[in-house]
């Protein structure tokens, strides 16, 4: 660029040079003239070098320019490429990574699929295992429980087996181990749940309690009637013998023209009654006048308040005590063989053997006015001794063949008690204890709540079930069944009462009167109150006599 404007610069110079020779020479005026133009045109010469000049530095910027945007393209092209190929290496990179992604995802799947099989096993074996352990668990309480039932029942027999030792010890005067044999029979038999009420446990127990007492009627005639009284009984003797017996025996009545077959109590007057209808009543005073009744058969009072119901062979009289009159009367078309009180009710058991439910007037009650007692789908037989617990809402019927059955509230029968071999005479309720009596010559003392259910009810809850449906077997010990005591006499037990606290009074028909008490707890607390100095434990060697070697010596705190 500098050569050219040298060059234009020498140029211009020379036309100068030039310019100036030709006006020289043409003269001042032409030379002016020439001189203006040569300079007007030397000036448009310079404009045009100077626009040249511009322009080709324009150009030239531009020129300058469009290298630079050619290296700026260059190098954004260079970088396009490097970019293009980065993304290619990219996209390779991400195919790759993406194939590795869904191989990872196939096996992830796989991986799941396998953890899902193993899981599943896992479950599996872990039922399988649980139901090992319940297996396992079964058989260990299975053999927890005939360990148990082993070990229970060797005690439950070493209870009776100890009791009848005691018996035979207590013939021996002053035998302290006749004691300590009965407490130990008892405490066998209730620590491994057996039955108190064993014969001869119970027998060991009165025997050595000294909780058995009897005494005789003045003539030895048959005791037809007896209720409790005070702090004992009153007796009532088929030779018109009427008998306190309690901390004293007095005589109160005595006229053999009268056969007593029942005996009450209202407020402070005594009540009996003969069997041709004829009633006594005594004061406190001993004091005595006679009340004729209809006539009948007389068999027992049934007591209701102040009212007595005389009971005969095919009729029932109302007495009112209050107004001393007969206040209703009326007659049955069989013959009574039973009768209690419900409540206002007068439940009457016949000896054909039906039953009637009637009002204090003798109205019927029930819809059909007779209905068979049925057990177990046999024939009715005859009730010849009824009761009504109020305590339970049973009712126990005592029977001519010797069976005892026992209803619920619901009129289901619940349980039956076996073992008497005669009619039933008489029944009594002590608490939870039956006593009966039969014609056998023996009294039965059945603890109820011990009876043993098939359905796996208890008796008390049998008490208050309309319907059962069995349970299943619990694997829990059961109860023995139960064996009532039997106790055997030489006459027969015609009648029965509870008195104060768990004593019982017996009337028998060779003229005593027995007095028993029904709680072995507490005859075995009377055992252990006497032996307190002595000591209750029997020594090793009398333990391994009485028990032997075989069974763990033991000792009671």
């Amino acid at each position: 660029m500098r050569k050219h404007l040298i060059y234009i610069v020498a140029v211009m110079a020379v036309a100068v040079m030039a310019t100036a020779l030709v006006s020289y020479s043409l003269g001042s005026h032409t030379a002016q003239v020439q001189l203006q133009e040569m300079q007007n045109s030397l000036d448009s010469l310079l404009a045009k070098q100077r626009d040249a000049v511009v322009t080709k530095r324009v150009s030239l910027q531009m020129e300058n320019i469009a290298y630079q945007q050619k290296e700026i393209s260059d190098k954004q092209r260079e970088r396009a490429e490097q970019q293009s190929i980065l993304a290619l290496q990219n996209a390779a990179r991400a195919e790759q990574e993406s194939q590795v992604a869904r191989k990872a995802e196939m096996q992830a799947k796989k991986a799941e699929a396998l953890a899902r099989e193993a899981a599943e096993e896992a479950r599996e074996q872990k039922l399988i295992a649980e139901k090992q352990e319940q297996i396992a668990i079964m058989q260990r309480d299975e053999a927890e429980h005939a360990r148990s039932l082993s070990d229970t029942l060797t005690y439950r027999r070493l209870g009776n087996t100890l009791g009848a030792s005691s018996i035979s010890q207590a013939d021996v005067q002053g035998s302290d181990i006749a004691s300590l044999l009965a407490y130990w029979s008892w405490y066998f038999q209730k620590k491994y749940e057996g039955n108190t009420y064993f014969t001869q446990t119970y027998l060991a127990l009165a025997m050595n309690s000294n909780s058995t007492h009897s005494a005789p009627m003045p003539t030895n005639s048959c005791v037809n009637a007896i209720v409790p009284y005070r702090d004992g009984c009153l007796a009532a003797s088929g030779y018109g013998e009427i008998v306190y017996w309690g901390d004293t025996q007095k005589n109160l009545f005595q006229n053999k023209t009268y056969d007593f077959r029942g005996i009450a109590v209202v407020g402070e007057h005594i009540y009996a009654i003969s069997h041709k209808g004829q009633m006594i009543i005594l004061d406190t005073s001993g004091k005595s006048k006679v009340v004729q009744v209809p006539a009948g058969n007389y068999q027992k009072i049934l007591q209701h308040g102040t009212d007595l119901l005389l009971v005969a062979r095919q009729s029932i009289c109302t007495y009112n005590t209050a107004n001393c009159s007969v206040t209703c009367t009326f007659n049955t078309k069989d013959q009574i063989s039973s009768a209690h009180m419900v409540g206002d009710r007068i439940c009457i058991f016949y000896n054909s053997g039906l039953e009637e439910h009637r009002s204090m007037e003798g109205k019927l009650l029930a819809q059909n006015d007779t209905k068979k007692i049925t057990y177990l789908g046999n024939s009715a037989t005859e009730v010849t001794a009824s009761l009504y617990d109020p305590n339970t809402g049973c009712t126990i019927l005592g029977r001519r063949d010797g069976a005892i059955d026992i209803y619920n509230k619901y009129g289901r029968m619940i349980t039956n008690v076996t073992g008497h071999k005669g009619t039933i005479t008489s029944l009594a309720m002590s608490g939870m204890i039956l006593i009966s009596c039969s014609y056998d010559h023996s009294i039965q003392i059945s603890n109820l709540p011990n009876f043993h259910m098939d359905n796996g009810y208890s008796f008390m809850e049998e008490t208050t079930m309309k319907t059962v449906v069995p349970r299943k077997n619990t694997n829990q010990l059961e109860r023995e069944w139960v064996i009532p005591v039997n106790i055997k006499y030489e006459g027969w037990p015609l009648s029965v009462t509870k008195a104060e606290g768990n004593r019982i009074y017996v009337g028998l028909s060779n003229g005593n009167i027995v007095s028993l008490n029904t709680s072995t707890d507490e005859m075995a607390a009377l055992i252990k109150n006497n032996l307190v100095r002595k000591g209750i434990n029997l020594t090793p060697n009398q333990w391994n006599y009485y028990i032997g070697h075989n069974v763990p010596y033991k000792t009671i705190d």
